[in-house]
């Protein structure tokens, strides 16, 4: 059971092609064909206030929306939970890409169909300006062996 209000766009009605509306759900249908079922909860949090006709615009404020202590509580609660949570996520993910490389070690070999083929791709033409930042970005690779260097005979443009 929740007490809170959803506010659909019509955009996100677009994208979510047939929507069916019945007394107690609203089904809609998502692109690939699969239902989805919103079931419709009346909040008794909020009073009816009729709509004021304006511009087509939508400038008319909110003001059906019942300001209370509680609500202010539950805010501060809730950012209280996502400081913790940030705070685990951030064991698991940080600026090091190699944290946690040698439990989860993933080398990449690339087979070809003909082996006797020789790939080849003539490079891609920089300014200066890129090829030195591309160099400088190269070198901080290979000095941090996130990459290696190859003399292979297959050549294909990169970055």
């Amino acid at each position: 059971f929740t007490n809170k209000d959803i506010l659909l766009g019509m955009s996100f009605l677009d994208k979510l092609y047939p929507h069916i509306i019945t007394k107690i759900h609203w089904w809609f249908t998502t692109p690939c064909r699969q239902k989805l079922g919103a079931k419709r909860v009346n909040n008794k949090v909020r009073k009816t206030t009729p709509w004021i006709k304006g511009s087509e615009k939508i400038t008319q404020k909110l003001e059906n929306v019942i300001q209370s202590n509680h609500n202010i509580e539950i805010i501060i609660f809730s950012i209280n939970k996502i400081k913790l949570l940030q705070d685990k996520l951030e064991l698991l993910y940080n600026d090091n890409p190699l944290q946690g490389w040698e439990k989860h070690k993933t080398k990449i070999k690339i087979e070809l169909i003909d082996e006797n083929s020789i790939v080849t791709q003539k490079p891609l033409k920089y300014n200066f300006n890129n090829l030195t930042e591309f160099k400088m970005h190269i070198k901080e690779l290979l000095d941090n062996k996130y990459i290696q260097e190859s003399n292979s005979i297959h050549t294909s443009p990169t970055l």
